[in-house]
C-alpha cells in the first residue's frame, strides 16, 4: 500500500474518532481553543469569602474569617487550610481546551442543567464575597477524552456557553473529607503505651512496647497463667488510632448531664499525650479529646534502635509542642468515630488475654 494512501487512512481514521468523542457537541469552536479558565482568581481570592458546592443530595458550604475557612453545616468546625489551597489552586491552574454551543437537551446530556445527576456525577459551585456571587458554574459530565489531567464539560452560569474543562480539581463528595483528620491520627510506630480504663475496673487494662523498635505490645503486669487471646488483638488496638474516620462533629456545650463510659490515655515515645475519653450524651456516644506534651513520658531511641534501618525519625519535643497546639482547638468538640475504631476502643481485659 502506498505511503500516500496510508496517510489517507490514517486521517480519516482520526477525523471519525475525533467525530465520535465529540458527537455530543452542537458545534465546537474550530479554533480548538486553550486559555486560563479562571484568570482573576488569585486577584479576586481576597475578596472570596464563602464556597457553596451543590451535590445531587446535599450541599457542601464554607466560610471564611479572617484568614480560617469553617463548615457551615458543622458548626464552625475547622477546615483545612491545604485542602481549600488546593482547590483554588487547581481551579487557577484549570484552563478551556474546547468549547461549544448547546441547547436544553444537550445541557442535561453533559450534566450541565442543574438536576445534578447522579450519573453525571454534577456539582454547581458558587464563589461569594459578602452578599455577592463573583462565580458560578457547573461542573458535569466527565470526558471520555484520554488526558492526563481530568477533564469535565463545564457551563458558567450566566451562559449557554459549555467549555470542556481541565483540572487536577478533585473536590471531597462527603462535607467532612474538607477537615484534617491526620492530626487526630496516630501512626503505630509512634505509640509507646496505650492505658484502658472502664467503669468496671476489672475490664481495665494497659498494653505498652519498651522500645521504639519493638514490633508488638506487652500487656501491663501480666498475670500468671494468662496469655494474649490471639497474635493480633492488642496490635489492632494501636493500629485503630492510624485511621480513624470522623462520622460527626458536635460542639461541646454539654453540663454534667452525660455519663463517662471509658477512658483511653495513649502515650508515645516521643512525648504526646492524647486522652480519648467515651461519654454518652442524648443516648448517643462520643469522644472527648484532650491533648498534652510531657517530657516525662518521652523516651529516646537506643542505640539499637538507631542502628535499624528504615526505622522512622522520632518527632523533637518541639514538633510535639506545635502538634499539642493545633490539636488544641478539639477540646471545645464531641467527635462520633467509625465503627470499627469505636470496637477497638471498646475492647476489655477479656478480649485482650485469656488463661492459658
Amino acid at each position: 500500500m502506498k505511503k500516500f494512501s496510508i496517510f489517507k487512512i490514517s486521517f480519516i481514521l482520526i477525523t471519525l474518532g475525533l467525530a465520535i468523542f465529540l458527537s455530543l457537541s452542537n458545534r465546537y469552536d474550530s479554533q480548538g481553543h486553550v486559555k486560563k479558565a479562571f484568570p482573576n482568581l488569585i486577584v479576586d481570592l481576597k475578596k472570596i469569602n464563602k464556597i457553596s458546592i451543590q451535590y445531587t443530595d446535599h450541599m457542601t458550604s464554607i466560610s471564611r474569617e479572617k484568614n480560617k475557612w469553617y463548615l457551615d453545616n458543622y458548626n464552625q468546625y475547622p477546615v483545612d487550610i491545604k485542602k481549600i489551597n488546593n482547590f483554588f489552586l487547581n481551579l487557577s491552574n484549570g484552563t478551556f481546551i474546547d468549547k461549544k454551543n448547546a441547547d436544553s437537551k444537550g445541557l442535561k446530556k453533559l450534566g450541565l442543567d442543574n438536576t445534578y445527576s447522579n450519573q453525571n456525577q454534577s456539582k454547581s459551585i458558587q464563589l461569594h464575597s459578602d452578599n455577592n456571587i463573583l462565580y458560578h458554574f457547573i461542573i458535569g459530565k466527565k470526558s471520555n477524552q484520554n488526558l492526563s489531567k481530568q477533564v469535565h464539560y463545564y457551563r458558567d452560569m450566566n451562559t449557554n456557553l459549555v467549555w470542556l474543562f481541565k483540572s487536577n480539581l478533585q473536590l471531597p463528595e462527603e462535607e467532612l473529607s474538607w477537615i484534617n483528620t491526620s492530626i487526630i491520627n496516630i501512626e503505630r510506630w509512634r505509640i509507646k503505651k496505650i492505658e484502658v480504663t472502664h467503669t468496671f475496673k476489672k475490664d481495665s487494662f494497659a498494653i505498652y512496647r519498651s522500645n521504639y523498635s519493638d514490633q508488638n505490645y506487652k500487656f501491663l503486669d501480666l498475670p500468671k497463667g494468662f496469655e494474649f487471646s490471639n497474635s493480633y488483638s492488642q496490635n489492632a488496638l494501636a493500629a485503630s488510632f492510624e485511621n480513624i474516620d470522623i462520622l460527626n462533629i458536635i460542639p461541646k456545650n454539654i453540663d454534667d448531664n452525660f455519663t463517662v463510659l471509658s477512658d483511653i490515655e495513649l502515650s508515645t515515645f516521643d512525648g504526646l499525650v492524647i486522652n480519648f475519653q467515651i461519654i454518652k450524651f442524648n443516648k448517643k456516644k462520643y469522644i472527648r479529646i484532650q491533648a498534652k506534651g510531657d517530657r516525662n513520658v518521652r523516651k529516646e531511641l537506643t542505640e539499637e534502635d538507631k542502628k535499624i534501618v528504615g526505622m522512622p525519625a522520632m518527632k523533637t519535643f518541639n514538633d510535639v509542642e506545635k502538634e499539642v497546639i493545633a490539636l488544641d482547638f478539639s477540646k471545645d468538640w464531641l467527635y462520633e468515630f467509625d465503627e470499627n475504631t469505636m470496637n477497638e476502643f471498646y475492647k476489655k481485659r477479656s478480649d485482650i488475654i485469656i488463661k492459658k
